[in-house]
């Protein structure tokens, strides 16, 4: 899926020249404000719109934001639909954390990437919400390597061999996946879309991560937060149509929690994923979430390892009942039919995503629509 992104932003991103922004802060290495033009940003859609817009509304801070008006379709030879990019020659030695601020016209999954001057590709999915500004911060181990299509002479992002950084749609991407009736997935109908991007900061501030569960955890343990479920989820993917995810502000009985309220057509699968941060569960034994759901749903909950190899159990969730705290151990988990492992097991220290899907819909041949909630997402393995 990615591998058509990674040759096009190599071949086209190679031959133009960056317009450096200026530093503003100590931490800062480069800035883009947008005050004084695009500022050395492109796009490698030749249909596409791109210029800077000084309307109140449209801009984050300050007096102009970057204004991308562009339309879903398919992969297009010699060019990438959705592809929004800024070239960095000199790469951005130092850096520890990427931030900006975004909106959008419309719901998308976007795909922040950066590569490497050797080819090798890191990526990260996010999935906006539309009509408010998401202020994004971004660690670099947030970013995974596309082993798909990647190899890298260390398996880590090096920033000073970064030499574009791009945001992409993947909406054609998933009209790929979804291209044959056999797909599982449903697909989101094309549309206009308008991105606006403000505030981009290439930094050398670590992005720090103390949240703590809600959940008491026995004495002889310890937990890693994978989410708190009480910000913005714009971490969380989804696949299938018409998903909306927000926090609800009082729904759980430990306070805020996403509310996910999806719909699946008969046959169809929808299933959310969150990418977690190379190593970070290193140690830990279990996973831990609260669920409650509107409907019975029959969730599958799937565990991704860094080599693509992926394990999965089965949760039977009653639709209107109090809220369940479940427990899933990592031994429990079973190696999905269409994959391989080098070692058949799964290992906590390879973790590289979480997801949750509900295959009712496709069970049981008849369409769907449901509300999950889900608050305090965790791993917890011995001190």
């Amino acid at each position: 899926m990615r591998g058509h992104m990674c040759l096009v932003l190599a071949v086209a991103l190679s031959v133009v020249a960056l317009t450096t922004a200026t530093a503003q802060q100590e931490d800062t290495i480069v800035e883009y404000g947008f005050e004084e033009g695009i500022e050395g940003w492109l796009t490698l859609d030749t249909e596409a719109m791109l210029g800077v817009t000084g309307v109140a509304e449209e801009v984050h801070s300050g007096q102009g934001s970057l204004k991308f008006e562009y339309t879903q379709r398919g992969m297009v030879p010699g060019q990438m639909p959705g592809l929004l990019a800024v070239p960095l020659p000199g790469g951005a030695p130092g850096m520890r954390s990427l931030r900006f601020a975004i909106g959008t016209a419309n719901s998308v999954t976007l795909v922040v990437a950066m590569s490497e001057e050797d080819g090798s590709n890191y990526m990260c999915p996010l999935r906006i919400q539309p009509g408010v500004w998401h202020e994004i911060t971004l660690s670099l181990d947030d970013f995974g390597l596309d082993m798909d299509n990647s190899v890298d002479e260390n398996g880590q992002l090096d920033p000073e061999q970064v030499r574009n950084i791009a945001l992409v749609d993947a909406w054609m991407f998933f009209s790929q996946m979804t291209a044959t009736p056999e797909s599982p997935f449903e697909l989101v109908p094309a549309d206009a879309q308008i991105t606006w991007l403000d505030d981009v900061v290439l930094s050398r501030a670590e992005v720090i991560r103390d949240a703590q569960p809600d959940a008491e955890i026995p004495q002889g343990q310890r937990a890693v937060v994978v989410d708190t479920c009480d910000e913005e989820a714009y971490r969380w993917v989804s696949l299938g149509a018409d998903t909306t995810m927000i926090v609800d502000p009082e729904s759980s009985e430990a306070g805020p929690c996403y509310r996910i309220d999806y719909s699946m057509a008969a046959g169809k699968l929808w299933a959310m994923m969150r990418s977690v941060p190379k190593g970070r569960l290193a140690g830990m034994e279990r996973l831990e979430f609260l669920v409650g759901s509107g409907g019975d749903a029959t969730l599958l909950v799937g565990i991704g390892e860094e080599d693509k190899s992926e394990y999965n159990t089965v949760v039977q969730v009653r639709g209107l009942q109090p809220w369940e705290r479940v427990q899933l151990d990592f031994a429990d988990f079973t190696l999905g039919e269409d994959k391989i492992d080098e070692n058949g097991q799964l290992d906590a220290d390879q973790i590289s995503s979480v997801m949750v899907a509900d295959f009712k819909a496709m069970a049981d041949g008849e369409a769907v629509q449901n509300t999950l909630w889900l608050d305090d997402l965790i791993a917890v393995g011995p001190e």
